[in-house]
């Protein structure tokens, strides 16, 4: 009796491991199509992806893709594509024998593809070094790292870390080490919506000049969305731990930046705008189309939209001073026909610096030592003494105690105030 029921039992399921085998290959074809379109919607305007080739059979499948950088060639892509009655693995390498193959040697990503089209990536690549047309070498070491897409490419996520990135050239040294992103975002088939973080523990740039610049503990944190009122919100939060620039050494600094009020349509209008302009770029620019068909969109758009941008933090921090500051700048919705000439008309801006004199000293010194200057900062710090002196005496600035000040800067309807005195500069 049971080996008259194993034995039409044992041919159902593999009907069906067949069957589900067949179909899972058929929707990896259409499934790899759809990544290829939906990533040139997303991939940098100078970065064009292509499908060259698909090859489809029962238990397998091949592909070849390209992606072609702007000034750096085109790069081809190997992807073998297992099939299986439970999803699909696809293993990308770079096309053997070729140019790519000897840049990207060690790349290798892993890709498992679900029965509903949700894939998960690995990616392992030890290093990979390329010589720009300026002659800049640059280098970066073990990337690694995996990501996550849902069925319909309206969902992803990444986790990456790479051990250092270098540029070198014939007068500089930039040196980028322990990196770390992540993000988690959504409404991908619009435009994206969700939350990032990057890390670096530091960022150093040796010179000609042997004036190093050296940031350590850099963090980058953004969050777009869309808030109650159906208007898009973007914030980022950039700090550093601490920063050195020739003589000038800072212990902390913090720049909060949120972008509020604006129509999602906006942002709409520049991703359109985006992907016209790689097709101009592809084209070499085509003239006047350029303006009429990428600018102004986003020019109208942004008009009848309006914006609010906060400055909710601003730090920098010396071992004798510091520096802050709070601000916005509004933009007031008006008519599409306004000028791009007339657009400051429509600002409102608020901004209050509180800060020493021993703080702008030591960046004075520090834009000087950028231009190759030699900088005397007991001296700086005299002059900028007696200047902010007579701006108190003028009404221009508020003495809070000792050497510290607090400016005070309005805009509005085309006039400037400092501390609420009319200030012209004619």
């Amino acid at each position: 009796m049971w080996k008259k029921l194993l034995t039409p039992t044992l041919i159902i399921t593999l009907v069906a491991l067949f069957t589900l085998t067949w179909y899972c290959s058929i929707k990896a074809e259409e499934y790899f199509a759809l990544w290829v379109e939906r990533s040139n919607h997303y991939a940098p305007i100078n970065t064009t992806n292509g499908l060259v080739s698909y090859e489809r059979r029962f238990f397998t499948a091949e592909a070849i893709t390209s992606v072609d950088i702007t000034d750096l060639g085109r790069y081809d892509f190997h992807h073998l594509i297992r099939h299986y009655a439970w999803g699909v693995t696809m293993i990308t390498t770079p096309v053997p024998s070729s140019a790519t193959s000897s840049l990207l040697e060690g790349l290798r990503i892993v890709t498992d593809i679900g029965p509903t089209g949700s894939a998960r990536s690995k990616l392992s690549l030890p290093r990979l070094t390329v010589e720009t047309a300026d002659g800049t070498t640059v280098t970066i070491d073990r990337i690694a790292g995996e990501g996550r897409v849902n069925a319909a490419a309206t969902e992803a996520s990444w986790d990456f870390s790479l051990e250092q990135i270098e540029l070198v050239d014939d007068l500089n040294r930039f040196l980028i080490s322990g990196i770390h992103t992540s993000a988690t975002l959504h409404n991908l088939d619009h435009f994206p919506l969700g939350q990032s973080n990057t890390r670096f523990n530091s960022l150093t740039l040796d010179t000609a000049n042997d004036r190093p610049l050296v940031i350590s503990g850099l963090t980058i944190e953004g969050v777009n969305l869309i808030d109650a009122a159906q208007r898009y919100v973007t914030r980022s939060d950039m700090s550093f731990a601490s920063l050195q620039a020739g003589d000038s050494t800072f212990a902390a600094g913090r720049l909060v930046l949120e972008l509020n009020e604006l129509d999602p349509r906006v942002i709409g209008a520049l991703m359109t705008a985006r992907n016209k302009l790689r097709r101009h770029i592809n084209n070499n620019f085509a003239g006047d189309a350029f303006i009429e068909e990428i600018i102004q969109p986003v020019f109208h758009s942004l008009l009848e939209s309006g914006a609010t941008l906060d400055l909710s933090n601003l730090t920098l921090t010396s071992s004798h001073g510091q520096l802050t500051g709070t601000g916005h700048a509004t933009l007031m919705p008006g008519s599409t026909q306004i000028a791009l000439d007339k657009l400051l008309e429509q600002l409102k801006l608020e901004l209050q610096l509180d800060f020493d004199v021993v703080i702008l000293a030591l960046l004075n010194q520090l834009v000087e030592q950028a231009q190759g200057k030699s900088a005397n900062i007991v001296r700086k710090e005299e002059e900028l003494r007696m200047i902010f002196g007579g701006l108190v005496q003028l009404g221009f600035l508020t003495r809070m105690e000792g050497d510290r000040f607090r400016l005070r800067v309005a805009y509005d309807d085309g006039k400037v105030k400092l501390n609420d005195q009319p200030f012209r500069l004619f």
